[in-house]
Order: C-alpha cells, then sequence, then structure tokens
C-alpha cells in the first residue's frame, strides 16, 4: 500500500484529475468512472451510503480545463486530500489535467500521502455509520443519541449514584455483595470436604462402582430424611416440581420414607409437561402456579423473601404458592446443580483470572458487566486454595449461590429447607473431580444407577452429560398447545416514573428506553427490577 498516488492512478484510475491549492491542504479530483482501487472509492462515496466531499470554496480556484473542474452540487466525486513534498511549485501548476501518469513531475510523498488518504476514507466510513444510526434509530424510534451512547455508564446511571459500589453491584450482577456471607459460605463448603467419609476422600478410586454410588444414596437418603426431619410436626412440607433432576431426586427420597407430599410447578413450557407426566404416571398431586398480577408494593414484600428478584415471574408465582398453601414449608433446590457440576464452565478456570472471565460473562442478567466493570467488585485472588474448592465452584457458590439464589426467608420464617446443602452431600461432591462434575457426567451416572420411576423417562437416552439429557427431556415433553405468558407491560410503564423520581438512572437513558418501540427483554428486565430491589430497601 506504500505507493505514490501517481503509482496507484497508473494501475488502473484512468481517470482526469485536476489539483487545486486550497489555502492549507491540497485536494486530488477524480473523475466520475474512475476504475481500479481510486475509482471503488469514488464509487462508494457516491453510492448513497456516503456524502461527496468538496471544499466549500473549491469555486475560488481556477483550473485551466474547466471539464476537469468538478461541480460541488452536480458530479458524484470522492475528493481524496494528500500532502505534497517540497515542491509546491510543480503542485500548483494546475495546467497539468491529463491522465496521472502523464504527469510525472508531480512527485507524493507516499508515507504522507498514504496517512492523507486514510484520512478521506476515514471520512467517508465516519458517514457512512451516521447514515446506518439514523436509519436504526428511525426504525427502533430511539434517538441515535441513545444508540450510540446507551451502553456508556455516564449515560445510564444518574451522578447520584455512579460512584455507588452496591447499587453497581447489583446493576452488574443482580445481587448485592456481602463479604461476611462469602466467606462463611466458603468456610462451611471447606468443612465439610474435609470432614466427608473416607469413601469419598481417600477411599473413592479403591472402591467399585457400586461401592460409589451405595454412598452416594446413603448421603443424599440421609439429607433428605434430616431435612424433613427439621420441620415441626403438623406442617406438611411441599416440593417444586420441575423438569429436570433435582426436584426428581428429592421427590424420589421423599417417595422411598412413605411420604405422600404434595408438589406444584411453576407454569412453564417444559417444566408444566414434564411434571405433568411425573403426577400422571406416579400418582403425585401436582398444582401448576401461574405468576400472580402483583403490584410494586407487594413485589416490595416479595423481594424481602426471595432475594433472586431478576425472575420476575418466579417471584410472582411464589406469592401465589404463599397465597394457595400459607405457612407451608418448601423443599428447595438450592445447591442440586451446583455441587455436582450443573453450573461448572467447560473448560474451568484453571487460573483465577480466567475464572472471574467465566463467572462475569455467564452472571450478566442487564448485559451491563463491561460497562459497569463488575468484574472489579470480584476478589482480586482467591478467598481459599484451589486444592480445597476449584476456582469456578468457589465464585459461583460463594457469590452467585449464597447472595443470589438462596431465598432470604430461610434465616427468620423457616420457609425454606434446602435437602443438597446437607454437609454430607456437599462433602461427598467438592471430594470429586473437575473430570467427574464436569457436564454432570457422574451425577447423570448416579441417576441412571438408582433406575426410579421419577426419571422413567429418560430411559434409552444417549445423553452423556446433564445438558445433553435435559434437551432430550425438552423434546419428549415438548408442548403440543401453547402455555399462555402473562408479561405485563403494566409494571414497566409504572417503573419509569417511579425511578424518575428516585434519580438512579440518567433521564436520557430512560427516556430511550421509554421512546423504544422494541424493549429489549433486559431493558424491561433492569427498570423494573431496580426499583423493586429500591422498594424493598435492598440499598438503604
Amino acid at each position: 500500500m506504500a505507493l505514490l498516488l501517481g503509482e496507484v492512478a497508473s494501475a488502473g484510475a484512468g481517470g482526469k484529475f485536476g489539483v487545486v491549492t486550497t489555502g492549507s491542504a491540497d485536494r486530488l479530483f477524480i473523475q466520475e468512472g474512475a476504475s481500479g482501487f481510486i475509482g471503488a472509492m469514488l464509487r462508494l462515496g457516491s453510492s448513497g451510503c456516503g456524502t461527496t466531499i468538496v471544499p466549500s470554496d473549491v469555486r475560488e480556484h481556477a483550473v485551466s480545463d474547466s471539464a476537469t473542474k468538478p461541480a460541488a452540487a452536480s458530479l458524484p466525486i470522492m475528493v481524496i486530500p494528500f500532502i505534497a513534498d517540497s515542491r509546491p511549485s510543480d503542485v500548483a501548476c494546475a495546467e497539468h489535467h491529463g491522465d496521472f501518469a502523464a504527469a510525472p513531475h508531480v512527485s507524493v510523498c507516499a508515507a504522507r500521502n498514504l496517512l492523507a488518504l486514510s484520512s478521506g476514507l476515514w471520512e467517508n466510513l465516519r458517514l457512512c455509520m451516521a447514515k446506518a444510526l439514523d436509519v436504526l434509530s428511525r426504525w427502533w424510534k430511539v434517538p441515535a443519541t441513545a444508540i450510540r451512547h446507551r451502553r456508556k455508564l455516564d449515560f445510564i446511571v444518574s451522578e447520584r449514584l455512579r460512584n455507588d459500589d452496591r447499587f453497581l453491584q447489583f446493576l452488574a450482577f443482580g445481587f448485592v455483595f456481602d463479604d461476611r456471607r462469602t466467606r462463611g459460605a466458603l468456610d462451611r463448603y471447606v468443612e465439610a470436604k474435609l470432614e466427608a467419609p473416607d469413601i469419598f476422600r481417600s477411599g473413592w478410586d479403591k472402591a467399585s462402582e457400586q461401592e460409589r454410588f451405595a454412598a452416594l444414596d446413603d448421603a443424599q437418603d440421609r439429607a433428605v430424611g434430616d431435612c424433613i426431619a427439621s420441620i415441626d410436626a403438623g406442617r406438611e412440607p411441599l416440593l417444586g416440581l420441575s423438569g429436570g433432576f433435582d426436584s426428581r431426586l428429592i421427590l424420589h427420597y421423599l417417595r422411598r420414607r412413605g411420604l405422600d407430599v404434595e408438589t406444584f410447578t411453576f407454569l412453564r413450557k417444559f417444566d408444566t409437561h414434564s411434571a405433568r407426566d411425573i403426577s400422571e404416571r406416579l400418582g403425585v398431586r401436582n398444582t401448576l402456579i401461574a405468576p400472580a398480577d402483583l403490584s410494586f408494593e407487594d413485589f416490595y414484600e416479595r423481594a424481602k423473601v426471595e432475594q433472586d428478584i431478576v425472575f420476575l415471574r418466579r417471584l410472582a408465582a411464589s406469592a401465589t404458592v404463599a397465597r394457595l398453601f400459607p405457612d407451608r414449608p418448601q423443599l428447595h433446590g438450592y445447591l442440586g446443580g451446583a455441587v455436582t457440576g450443573g453450573n461448572l464452565r467447560v473448560p474451568p478456570g484453571s487460573e483465577w483470572t480466567s475464572a472471574l472471565r467465566n463467572f462475569a460473562g455467564h452472571n450478566d442478567p442487564f448485559g451491563l458487566m463491561r460497562r459497569v466493570g463488575g468484574q472489579r467488585f470480584l476478589p482480586g485472588k482467591p478467598l481459599v486454595p484451589a486444592e480445597l474448592i476449584d476456582f469456578d465452584a468457589q465464585l459461583d457458590l460463594g457469590w452467585r449461590q449464597e447472595l443470589r439464589i438462596r431465598p432470604a426467608a430461610d434465616r427468620t420464617s423457616g420457609t425454606y429447607r434446602f435437602p443438597f446443602s446437607d454437609r454430607g452431600w456437599t462433602g461427598a461432591w467438592l471430594n470429586r473431580s473437575l473430570e467427574d462434575r464436569s457436564g454432570q457426567q457422574l451425577y447423570l451416572a448416579f441417576i441412571r444407577w438408582l433406575d426410579a420411576p421419577e426419571f422413567a423417562d429418560m430411559a434409552g437416552f444417549a445423553g452423556k452429560t446433564g445438558g445433553d439429557v435435559r434437551e432430550e427431556l425438552a423434546k419428549r415433553h415438548a408442548a403440543k398447545e401453547k402455555v399462555q405468558r402473562r408479561r405485563s407491560r403494566t409494571l414497566f410503564a409504572e417503573a419509569l416514573p417511579r425511578l424518575r423520581a428516585r434519580n438512579v438512572f440518567s433521564q436520557d437513558f430512560l427516556d430511550a428506553v421509554a421512546e423504544g418501540s422494541r424493549t429489549r427483554k433486559q431493558d424491561f428486565q433492569l427498570i423494573c427490577c431496580t426499583e423493586i430491589a429500591l422498594g424493598a430497601g435492598w440499598f438503604d
């Protein structure tokens, strides 16, 4: 590319040119119809994507051949700025207007000309992007400035909260950090790992497959038994039944103990039809729960109980459960997939920095992680050595599970019980290798070994990982009729003026979101969840 303009033109431009001194920099004009590299640039400039660039003062300078002088208003021509070398008198010889190759005495410094040529290309590219942005803004009915800046932090967050770490943590991860709770949770998991029975530590490699799975079976049976024993007499427990593995496994051990447990299922396509199949085959009582139509005041109260407010429909459905089944303890699948490898990223983060990237990339509910700089809120070094808890598990267990997923009500009202948080069960799995837990391969093998009727619809599935089997289950239980989803835009319309009054987002950002006819799902979640978190006093 380090060519003289003369060499570029002689390679195929073939157009007429004229040189006009404008007082600051010179301009090279190529006639319409030029071919080759410069011709391609000419066509870009006259195709409608860009705008012809002609100096406003071009008419003030005479050119001996008037036929080659471009008309600023009519000739679609691209103007390329260039800088001459130390022979300005040659450049100023405007009477040389023939083919570029016929003017060898016009010497141009290649390096300086390439820089100027790039400047001209960049100007046309900028104009093309501006025009495309204008088209997109009209299509989305969002101001062009909003599209251009909507991802900048100073455009999104008000000046009042731009330096509030707790609020920025919420925008990045969907929850607020609590170092004390995180460290306490990791300490519990380390103790559970170190105190696990010998077969799960040094004896695992020596044990047969039958002995391994029998030990896991005994650990989970004890966990469910202890969980049921902690519930006061006369309080019949409830089980949330979904289409996944964890709730089915709890159901298996409850039925093994002869308990006629009542289940409920949130109205969601895959879960609904999977739970219906299990209920009909096994004669299990099951109630389908639709999200309640809650006011924001109702949501404020729910957010004091259910801290995972990113899932609005689940929050609304839990209110229906509380209304239909008052004062009934619920068995919750908290930690089910987390300890068995369901949340393990493949490949795992062998280094702390790569584990941080994995965690940040998969915990970005509002799409603001990068703009907020959320990763800076995570610790710069591991809290415990990788030999005790691998890096990905530390982040998932100590932050996402403990601070976002675990319901808050278990600390006060005793609404929830967590069979998978049992020390024997978590200790067994935290002693397993990354290879065993990756893709829940060992967990899936254990479920198949159980050969329980709760998993009968999995018979014949060839999948080797939990994700493979879930996909096959989803196909088998595909809904023949659509499950009605109620996603209230009323909440969104109510949240906008409330947030304007609270002054947490910039007014320009709220205007951009309000005017968007195709409001993104993440924006909808952001607006509603922020109002709920503020109303529940999360940042007080």
